[in-house]
C-alpha cells in the first residue's frame, strides 16, 4: 500500500500536465515574440540603410554628370584655373567641399531624406540663367549657373534638413568659379589713390594722372597685378573657410568674413606704398625687380597669419568632432528617385535649347565706309596712331575726316555670330584697357551727344593720353538700331535680339579728336562731326545689318 501511494504521488495528473504546458508556452513565447520583433526592426533598418546608400550613390553620380552635361562650360572654368594664377585655387574647391561634407556624415546619417520640391523652380531658374549667359556671351553667368545646379539638385533630392546641414560646403563650390575681374578697375583706382595719398602724407612729392604717378626717383603705374584681386580672392576663400570651421556663432562668422574681405584690400594698399617707398629710398635699387612680387606675398602671408592667430582666441568648440554614428534617418525611396529624375531632366534640357537658339541667330554682318559730309574730306592717316582695345570684331572700319584745322577719327567695329573670345561686350573690350602700354584713360563720363534730329545719343566721353597726344574720345554701342553707352544694357539687348531670332548684330562706334586746345573746343568738334555724319553712320549700320549671310557652324 505504501508502495502504491508512493507511485501515485510521483505520477502527475493529466490536469497538471496540461497546466504545466500552458505556463511553459506563456512564459517561453514572450522571448520568441521579442526576438521576432527585433529581427523585423533590424531588417527594416538594414533596408533603410541600403536605400539611403543607393540614393546617395545615385545623387553623387548625378552631381558628377553635371560638368559632363555642360562640358564646354566646365572646360572654360578649368582652362582659367590653368591659365591664371589668380584662380588656380579652383582645383582645391571640390575636394575641400567633399571633405567638409564627409566630416558631417554622422550628423547627416540621422536626418530624413525627403525631397524638397520647392527647390525645383530654383533649379529651372539656374537653367534659364545658363541659357541667357550662353546666348549673351556672359561666361561667368554660365559658370555660376552650372555650379549652382549642384547644391540645388542636392536640395531637391535630399531635402531641406540635410541641405541645411551642409549649406556652407555646398555654397563653397561657388569659389570654383573664376570671378572677380570685374572689380579690378575699381581696386586699381583705389590702390593708386591710397598710394598717392600715403606718399603725400609722408611728405614725398608726387604727380598723378589716373593710374600713373611720378615721384622724384621715377615713374610708377598701377597695373593689373597691383590691383589686389588675387589677394582678395585668396583671403576671401581662406577667411570664409576659417569662419565656418572655427566658429559656431553666426555673429563671429559674419565678423570673420567681413575682415577677410577688408583686410586684403588694406594689405594691398600698404604693400604698394611700401614698394614705392623702398624703391624711392634706395634710388630704385630695391623694390623694382623680383623683390617687388616677393614683398607682396610675404606681406600678405604675414598679415593673414596674424589674423588667424588673433582669430584663434575666440574659436568655438566644434560639435562635429564629438559626433558619433547614430540611427539612420528615414527615407522615401520612390519620392527621392522621382525628384532625382525630374531634377536631371531639368538639367539636361538646356544645352539643346541653347543650340536651337544659337543656330537660329548665327549671321554675319558687312558694312562699307561712309562718305564725308559737305565740307569734310577723308584723309589716309590714322589720327595720332590711336587704336581702340576692342577685339574680336567681325569687321573693323577706320576712317579719318578733316574739316579745316579739325581732324576727327572714326572707328566702327562690327560684331555678328558672337561667341567666346569674339564678343562686343567682354572683359578687356574697352576703349583703352588696363593692359595698354601706350594709351591710358585720364577721365571719363557719360554724356548725350548732339544729333542731327535734335535728340542726344548716349556715349562715354574719355580723355585719353598717349605717347605724343591727348585725345577726347566718345564711344557708343549700337544693337539693331538701339544706342546705349551702358555695356550692361548693350548685353541685355543682344540677348533679347537673339531670343527673338533677330541675331546678335551690333557695333561699337568711336569718334575722337585732338585735345591740343580746350576740352570745350574738342567737344564742339566731335558734336559737329556727329551732326554731319550721324545719318550716314546709322544708314551704314542699318544696311550692314540687313545684308547678312550665315556664319559657319562653330
Amino acid at each position: 500500500m505504501n508502495q502504491s501511494l508512493s507511485n501515485a504521488e510521483l505520477r502527475p495528473s493529466p490536469a497538471r500536465v496540461h497546466l504545466s504546458s500552458r505556463e511553459e508556452l506563456a512564459h517561453g513565447g514572450a522571448p520568441l515574440a521579442h526576438e521576432a520583433a527585433v529581427a523585423s526592426r533590424g531588417a527594416a533598418m538594414g533596408q533603410t540603410i541600403r536605400n539611403r546608400r543607393l540614393l546617395l550613390a545615385a545623387l553623387v553620380l548625378a552631381v558628377v554628370l553635371i560638368p559632363a552635361i555642360y562640358l564646354q562650360t566646365f572646360e572654360s572654368i578649368v582652362s582659367i584655373w590653368i591659365r591664371t594664377d589668380t584662380y588656380s585655387h579652383g582645383f582645391l574647391v571640390a575636394p575641400i567641399s567633399a571633405y567638409l561634407i564627409w566630416r558631417r556624415r554622422h550628423l547627416l546619417n540621422g536626418l530624413e531624406m525627403r525631397p524638397a520640391w520647392i527647390a525645383l523652380p530654383f533649379l529651372l531658374a539656374a537653367g534659364v540663367a545658363w541659357i541667357l549667359g550662353t546666348i549673351g556671351g556672359v561666361l561667368s553667368l554660365t559658370q555660376f549657373a552650372m555650379v549652382g545646379m549642384i547644391p540645388l539638385l542636392v536640395w531637391l533630392v535630399a531635402g531641406r534638413r540635410i541641405s541645411a546641414q551642409i549649406l556652407f560646403p555646398l555654397g563653397f563650390l561657388l569659389f570654383a568659379v573664376p570671378f572677380g575681374d570685374f572689380a579690378l578697375p575699381v581696386l586699381m583706382d583705389w590702390t593708386a589713390l591710397a598710394t598717392v595719398d600715403g606718399l603725400r602724407f609722408l611728405g614725398v612729392p608726387v604727380y598723378q594722372e589716373g593710374l600713373h604717378f611720378i615721384v622724384p626717383s621715377g615713374a610708377w603705374s598701377v597695373v593689373e597685378a597691383c590691383g589686389g584681386v588675387r589677394y582678395l580672392i585668396a583671403s576671401a576663400m581662406m577667411g570664409f573657410l576659417y569662419a565656418y570651421t572655427a566658429y559656431q556663432s553666426r555673429f563671429k562668422r559674419i565678423i570673420c568674413a567681413v575682415v577677410a574681405l577688408i583686410l586684403p584690400i588694406l594689405a594691398n594698399w600698404l604693400r604698394a606704398l611700401l614698394i614705392v617707398l623702398i624703391a624711392h629710398a634706395s634710388d630704385n635699387k630695391l623694390g623694382t625687380g623680383i623683390d617687388h612680387l616677393f614683398l607682396g606675398w610675404v606681406l600678405f602671408g604675414i598679415i593673414i597669419l596674424l589674423a588667424f592667430w588673433l582669430g584663434r582666441r575666440w574659436e568655438d568648440e566644434d560639435p562635429v568632432a564629438s559626433s558619433r554614428p547614430g540611427i539612420a534617418g528615414g527615407v522615401t525611396p520612390s519620392a527621392c528617385l522621382l525628384a532625382l529624375a525630374v531634377g536631371l531632366a531639368s538639367i539636361i534640357v538646356w544645352p539643346g535649347v541653347a543650340r536651337s537658339l544659337d543656330g537660329a541667330a548665327a549671321v554675319r554682318i558687312d558694312a562699307s565706309p561712309i562718305s564725308p559730309a559737305i565740307g569734310w574730306t577723308v584723309v589716309p592717316e590714322r589720327l595720332a596712331g590711336f587704336e581702340t582695345d576692342f577685339k574680336g570684331a567681325h569687321q573693323e572700319l577706320t576712317q579719318t575726316f578733316k574739316e579745316g584745322d579739325t581732324t576727327v577719327g572714326l572707328d566702327v567695329l562690327l560684331y555678328a555670330g558672337q561667341h567666346q573670345g569674339s564678343e562686343m561686350i567682354m572683359f578687356g573690350n574697352e576703349l583703352v584697357n588696363v593692359d595698354n602700354k601706350k594709351w591710358h584713360v585720364l577721365a571719363e563720363k557719360r554724356i548725350l551727344m548732339d544729333g542731327a534730329d535734335g535728340h542726344g545719343r548716349p556715349a562715354i566721353q574719355s580723355v585719353v593720353k598717349g605717347p605724343a597726344a591727348t585725345l577726347l574720345a566718345r564711344q557708343s554701342f549700337w544693337i539693331e538700331g538701339y544706342w546705349t553707352s551702358d555695356p550692361r544694357m548693350a548685353k541685355f539687348y543682344q540677348v533679347l535680339a537673339k531670343i527673338l531670332g533677330r541675331g546678335d548684330r551690333s557695333a561699337v562706334v568711336v569718334t575722337y579728336t585732338s585735345m591740343d586746345l580746350e576740352t570745350d573746343v574738342a567737344s564742339a568738334a566731335l558734336d559737329a562731326f556727329t551732326r554731319s555724319h550721324r545719318t550716314a553712320i546709322e544708314s551704314m549700320l542699318a544696311e550692314a545689318s540687313a545684308t547678312t549671310s550665315p556664319v559657319d557652324s562653330r
